[in-house]
């Protein structure tokens, strides 16, 4: 098992630690194609580009890895209920920042990276599909690592 794999398992671990009442999605890649979105809270986590920043040379090799993860929940108002679904926009970006302070906190992930951060997020885009209507919201998780090959 590379680092690579095992940084994206402990973050799958922190993800599902971290947030309360989610369900995974099936294809993290492309949210909106999910035949299970149906849940009224969703996460996918997916392996994005990587590259070596050359930190390091000899048998050791620096990793720099982003981490794609993606939040949904379902929206459960109407149009008239103005108060309800801003009440659903904050907690989908109080669960984004849920997700950085447990980066910030987590020792496993420690002992696996240098660094891992939420550096960007979408802010909160609107699906409307086929199933029902959502709010998602993707992130990027920047890490750095180190890896014996």
């Amino acid at each position: 098992m590379t680092t690579t794999t095992e940084v994206f398992d402990a973050l799958e671990t922190l993800v599902e630690g971290c947030l309360v009442g989610y369900k995974m999605l099936e294809n993290p890649i492309i949210p909106e194609d999910n035949a299970k979105q149906i849940y009224n809270k969703s996460y996918g986590l997916a392996i994005g580009p990587g590259g070596n920043p050359e930190l390091l040379t000899k048998s050791i090799t620096s990793c720099a890895r982003d981490f794609q993860i993606v939040l949904i929940h379902k929206v459960t108002t109407t149009k008239a209920q103005t108060d309800r679904r801003n009440d659903q926009q904050k907690a989908i970006i109080e669960d984004i920042d849920k997700i950085k302070k447990c980066l910030d906190t987590d020792a496993h992930l420690g002992t696996l990276c240098t660094k891992a951060v939420l550096t960007t997020d979408s802010g909160i885009n609107f699906i409307d599909a086929d199933k029902g209507k959502y709010y998602l919201v993707e992130g990027t998780i920047s890490t750095l690592f180190f890896d014996n090959f």
